[in-house]
């Protein structure tokens, strides 16, 4: 059997966005196991300009969001009756003209939407979304062999838009770091960090509730505590306005998009990562900082809280306010004096480890692919 991912795009360079990673990481995992896997990219530039990798890319010209490419209905015809089909993203035109054309001739696909039918996601430019879902979207999602959902609450979502005949819910995988994290004797006097990193989209990522809570908690609590942002995004600017009107200036610090080794080093500077988005499909940002050993904040609409909690490798929002938010701080305050926090720190990392192994993700994908 041979498996075709198909993207927008071609996975090109060290800032690939979140599905492109993770086609990235499942591609390799697939063919470390011994599968046939291949990536189609459609682009409006289809130059092969990327560095060498282990898997076969083929890119096809992008004609724009109702036209495909003759040479992808020529280059399906080439592949047997038993290859799988795998689109990555919700809300492409092109994806339906291609589902439509791979279910005239009899071929089966797969879609991962990767979050985009979340509830909050849909409210954004909602009745584009609804009449685009009505004409196109749930064509693509009925005639799926399944849908693969990555979290929980974007199963709850779908339902909501349309129903489907099949479904399964795998994660994405994160590489867990080898190396246990280092600790230093806890100083008292010592400023504790906790950091956010991502798009800065102040709604979705709940980054007002995070900052009210955290004025809240500083003003009250006698803890000495930064917050670090990292990321760019539209509402930096009334990130920054809010950060001064709750009179926040020396205590939080935005320090820009990081990548690679300096995304690392920032949260090996942390004592807690946060993240309460009202809105999330599974965010890649909790999975990387657990790997390099940081225990977790999250709200329950991350889809993280089921694994945080039965490992207890942080610490989950009751409710994703900011008052909820203080309470949680001040606790992951006195946890840090204690040894709760480093066993945290190790738990995170076997939650990588044990749920999130790119191996048993692709393992599990393949199983999916093999159902009748």
């Amino acid at each position: 059997m041979q498996i075709v991912h198909i993207i927008i795009g071609k996975l090109k360079g060290d800032k690939m966005n979140g599905i492109h990673r993770v086609v990235h990481n499942l591609l390799l995992s697939q063919l470390a196991l011994g599968h046939q896997s291949v990536l189609w990219g459609i682009t409006f530039n289809p130059v092969h300009d990327y560095p060498p990798r282990e898997y076969q890319t083929r890119l096809f010209q992008d004609y724009g969001k109702f036209k495909l490419s003759s040479a992808i209905e020529e280059t399906i015809l080439e592949h047997p009756l038993d290859t799988v089909f795998h689109f990555h993203g919700g809300f492409v035109p092109q994806y339906y003209l291609f589902a439509n054309y791979l279910n005239l001739l009899g071929y089966k696909y797969v879609f991962t939407p990767h979050g985009s039918y979340n509830l909050l996601a849909m409210k954004k430019n909602k009745w584009v979304k609804f009449f685009y879902t009505q004409i196109f979207e749930k064509f693509l999602i009925k005639r799926a062999k399944y849908i693969h959902f990555v979290g929980e609450s974007e199963m709850a979502a779908t339902k909501k838009i349309t129903s489907y005949k099949d479904s399964i819910l795998i994660p994405n995988g994160q590489k867990r770091a080898f190396k246990p994290r280092i600790f230093k004797p806890y100083d008292g006097n010592k400023k504790i960090i906790f950091g956010f990193c991502g798009r800065l989209k102040m709604r979705t990522k709940g980054l007002d509730l995070l900052l009210k809570g955290f004025s809240n908690f500083v003003r009250g609590s006698g803890v000495k505590a930064e917050l670090h942002i990292t990321g760019n995004g539209e509402d930096l600017n009334l990130l920054k306005g809010l950060v001064r009107s709750l009179e926040l200036e020396g205590y939080v610090r935005f320090l820009g998009a990081k990548f690679g080794k300096e995304k690392a080093k920032f949260y090996a500077s942390l004592d807690y990562l946060v993240l309460c988005s009202r809105n999330e499909g599974l965010p890649g940002v909790v999975l990387e900082a657990s790997a390099l050993g940081v225990p977790s904040i999250v709200s329950k609409e991350t889809n993280m809280a089921n694994y945080i909690e039965k490992y207890y490798a942080g610490i989950v929002l009751q409710e994703n306010t900011p008052i909820e938010i203080s309470r949680v701080l001040r606790k992951a305050c006195i946890l840090k004096e204690d040894r709760i926090w480093r066993n945290m720190c190790i738990n995170a990392q076997n939650m990588i480890g044990d749920c999130f192994n790119w191996l048993t993700i692709a393992k599990r994908l393949m199983k999916a692919y093999e159902t009748k």
